[in-house]
């Protein structure tokens, strides 16, 4: 998305799902506003821009498989849940046309 933003993960650990005594880490993804390198409203196609500054938290990715199950469950994901989010987002955060109709 070309986010410009420095900072879009929090990590934290917190209690693994089934235990009540291993905690595991998470990671929230954040969204400050600045897709397509904010103001600038534009795609800079550069491997760097908005890479988490702490590298070692890419250390296990070896290519599209290091993020599974999440690419499947996008790919997979129904039109018509995609569309209930498209009709809750506010139109003044979409613009207009056809494409957003």
């Amino acid at each position: 998305m070309s986010n410009a933003d420095g900072r879009q993960a929090i990590f934290f650990r917190e209690r693994s799902e089934g235990s009540s005594s291993f905690l595991a880490y998470s990671a929230r993804m954040v969204d400050h506003g600045f897709a397509f390198d904010a103001q600038n409203w534009q795609f800079s196609d550069s491997p760097e821009q908005g890479l988490y500054t702490r590298r070692e938290v890419y250390k296990t990715v070896t290519g599209y498989e290091s993020f599974e199950p999440w690419l499947s469950r996008i790919h997979d994901c129904p039109a018509q849940i995609l569309d209930e989010a498209r009709k809750k987002t506010p139109a003044e955060w979409i613009g207009s046309g056809p494409a957003f109709t």
